[in-house]
């Protein structure tokens, strides 16, 4: 029973699963609508967080030197932007919402798209901001039509302030190191 301060964050942490699980086998399309009160049931199988890539690692990989690496944190909504150890720059996002999860792992960019057209299962988005692809059609670039973040909100891509994203984009180099963390 979600009781008043609970996320669906704390609360699938506390059964060692991910809100996204959670939020999937409660049937929840926004984690922040959880309302003190409301019944949440968790998965008896205790599915732990999905690895959708084979190179997923549960601990962040720190690097040294200069390197230059982007932290993605979808418990915090964050993604941090390193080099090295040393923090750059640091931004609120959006990521895929429970029906169309954000995938978690270690990525490289492999294309760095001033404007792009996007579409899929209902959505249509042309000329989409500073969009940097790190797996498959998983990518972070601007958002012009929405401010939400914070908060859930995309089909799995990291959604981020137009003008965030262009100091990213101007920042990074295809073969920057992206990692995706529950």
């Amino acid at each position: 029973t979600v009781k008043s301060g609970d996320t669906l964050s704390s609360i699938a942490g506390l059964y060692g699963q991910s809100w996204i699980d959670v939020a999937k086998y409660n049937k929840i399309n926004n984690p922040n609508e959880i309302y003190p009160g409301d019944k949440i049931k968790i998965d008896p199988s205790g599915q732990l967080y999905p690895k959708v890539d084979p190179n997923f690692y549960d601990a962040v990989t720190v690097f040294s030197g200069d390197t230059k690496n982007i932290l993605i944190d979808i418990s915090d909504q964050t993604l941090t932007a390193f080099e090295g150890q040393k923090e750059i720059y640091k931004f609120i996002i959006s990521s895929g919402v429970a029906e169309y999860p954000t995938v978690f792992g270690q990525f490289k960019i492999w294309v760095k798209l001033e404007s792009t057209e996007m579409s899929g299962d209902g959505y249509y988005k042309p000329g989409v901001p500073y969009t940097m692809y790190f797996y498959q059609g998983y990518g972070i670039h601007g958002t012009y039509w929405h401010d939400n973040f914070g908060t859930p909100m995309s089909h799995g891509c990291i959604n981020m302030r137009t003008n965030d994203a262009k100091k990213i984009f101007d920042w990074a180099e295809v073969g920057t190191i992206v990692q995706v963390v529950p």
